[in-house]
């Protein structure tokens, strides 16, 4: 079972090279979790603001005969195509392959990456007790 774990601090969501290992993640067919660290203490022992979740800044859209998986980024409040990496094949090493899977009855639909994948706060979610189970959980979903 293979997981990735986005930790989303303040610039997280703005990260060109987040959004596309977000993006290769899904391709490779991982479980995506995202952790908010905004309230772990960092120097001086403040908490800083909470950062946008890049899951909601990320979209993929499976083709309707489920062959393609095309992706999206929201960007001045529009939702235009990933550039570093718009369309994938639908194919085993990936998540949405297997027709009896996850998403055997989402062709031709649209989603934003967190609308499947969960994400948490680490304190108030209790991340040393829980991360284990978040990962687990997040490889089963992904069917790995």
């Amino acid at each position: 079972m293979t997981s990735s774990a986005v930790l989303i601090g303040n610039e997280t969501a703005k990260r060109r090279w987040v959004k596309y290992e977000i993006v290769k993640s899904f391709e490779k067919g991982n479980g995506i979790l995202g952790i908010h660290i905004n309230r772990i203490r960092g120097r001086g022992q403040a908490i800083s603001a909470r950062g946008i979740n890049p899951l909601e800044k990320l979209a993929f859209k499976i083709s309707e005969d489920g062959k393609k998986i095309r992706f999206y980024e929201l960007l001045n409040r529009k939702w235009v195509m990933f550039a570093d990496l718009p369309e994938i094949n639908n194919m085993k090493s990936n998540t949405l392959y297997f027709e009896d899977g996850w998403f055997s009855n989402e062709f031709g639909k649209s989603f934003r990456f967190s609308d499947k994948f969960d994400t948490y706060c680490w304190v108030n979610d209790n991340g040393h007790k829980n991360f284990s189970t978040w990962v687990q959980n997040a490889a089963e979903q992904a069917g790995r």
